[in-house]
């Protein structure tokens, strides 16, 4: 396993989800989708592929301007609810995905 497939494996996961979240997650939550996130990259050698999640922390903490919390709090402090903040997660990864020339896989 190499950092490409982890990327491509995470990408796939995350939409997966995008298209069906109570499937995976039980209830519309970013703090739930956090811990399946978390959950997914403890299955592989979690400190060797951190540097895909590290990216996506930096990015959200440079848009938002905020330092102190990681990336789904960011989220969940600038939304107020957790459902909304979900939402704005799969806006902000898939703006991610493209500031960094990473196509959005079609999953049906």
């Amino acid at each position: 396993m190499n950092m490409n497939e982890f990327n491509n494996d995470i990408i796939k996961v995350i939409y997966m989800i995008k298209r069906k979240p109570l499937g995976y997650l039980g209830e519309l939550s970013i703090s739930k989708l956090r811990c399946f996130i978390d959950g997914f990259s403890f299955g592989y050698d979690y400190p060797k592929f951190h540097p895909f999640i590290n990216e996506f922390q930096e990015y959200i903490e440079n848009k938002y301007k905020c330092y102190s919390n990681s990336w789904n709090n960011i989220l969940l402090s600038y939304a107020k609810d957790e459902e909304v903040a979900l939402e704005l997660f799969f806006n902000e990864f898939s703006n991610f995905l493209k500031k960094n020339s990473i196509e959005e896989p079609h999953i049906e």
